[in-house]
């Protein structure tokens, strides 16, 4: 008898030691978030907190070490606006949705407005990018921009916040690409919150472009000039499908890139289609050009955004 107890309780103890909690048989259900040192982790394999240095690293630490350096590279870059649409649109007080490429999430972070709504997907990708969102004054609303992983419930709540006279912004190709597709999430937002879609791309003239991932991630270099180029504004029309919308979104984003950075378009779904005429990415300094409208700002201000 007493072999067999000390054998049950040898099976307990090794149950309870093989979900890392080291709790006795009764409480060998992992709980869902464990609270650790002011942080709320989830639980993990690891020890009997749930959380290991290389997680709470990666979790806690590493994105907000990357949006303190984004925040610094910001405040070095200088900001030229070309056909920028919204002095109008501010006028008749009417609340607009940004949308641009998920490679241009770090440049429009970082020229954003205060007070506008990010769709920001719950992938590590949007995880990383919060911090960056948070330090630059943008509300980060986790979800994807299509139905999926809680998509319906944030674009809800981004219609409430455009309906509200904020503005909002959409990575209209994240949180997994590929590359330029858009979704249908944006022409959603502009429905229901009757709200005008800004295509935009942003392009540094000096940067890092992370060409292993799908977006081909564009970070701007410090002391750099970022160009943001703006389409005409989009509004959906009447009994229009989404999908339909989307296209036409994507193919205005794709033409912006196109003609003004030739060699990143060659990489969209669209640039592989259709391959880009070798164009120059922008006009020389101290010259004029006719075609686009251009104002400057100084790094203390701020100009539009966004996180997936």
């Amino acid at each position: 008898k007493s072999k067999s107890k000390s054998k049950s309780k040898s099976k307990s103890k090794s149950k309870s030691k093989s979900l890392g909690l080291g709790l006795g048989p009764s409480e060998a259900v992992p709980p869902r978030f464990i609270h650790f040192r002011g942080f709320t982790t989830p639980a993990g394999f690891g020890n009997r907190h749930g959380v290991t240095k290389r997680s709470w690293f990666r979790r806690r630490l590493l994105p907000w070490a990357i949006g303190g350096s984004m925040y610094a590279i910001g405040r070095t870059c200088r900001v030229v606006l070309h056909d920028d649409p919204r002095p109008e649109l501010r006028r008749d007080g009417v609340a607009y949705v940004f949308a641009a490429l998920h490679a241009h999430v770090v440049g429009s972070a970082i020229t954003g407005d205060e007070n506008i709504g990010a769709l920001v997907s719950r992938s590590g990708d949007g995880e990383m990018i919060v911090p960056t969102l948070r330090l630059h004054g943008i509300t980060p609303i986790r979800g994807s921009s299509g139905r999926r992983k809680g998509g319906s419930r944030a674009v809800g709540e981004l219609v409430r916040h455009v309906r509200g006279g904020n503005s909002a912004f959409v990575a209209v190709d994240g949180p997994h690409g590929p590359r330029g597709k858009v979704r249908g999430g944006v022409g959603l937002l502009a429905r229901r919150g009757n709200a005008p879609v800004l295509p935009v791309v942003v392009v540094p003239r000096r940067r890092w472009v992370l060409a292993k991932a799908w977006d081909r991630m564009q970070i701007p270099k410090p002391l750099t000039r970022l160009d943001v180029y703006f389409a005409a504004p989009m509004r959906v029309a009447e009994g229009e499908p989404l999908d339909a919308f989307a296209a036409r979104v994507s193919e205005a984003l794709h033409e912006l890139e196109r003609r003004h950075d030739p060699d990143e378009a060659s990489h969209s779904r669209l640039g592989r289609r259709h391959p880009a005429v070798t164009a120059p990415r922008a006009a020389p300094r101290g010259s004029s050009t006719s075609s686009s409208a251009e104002s400057t700002r100084s790094p203390a201000t701020r100009i539009p955004s966004p996180a997936g």
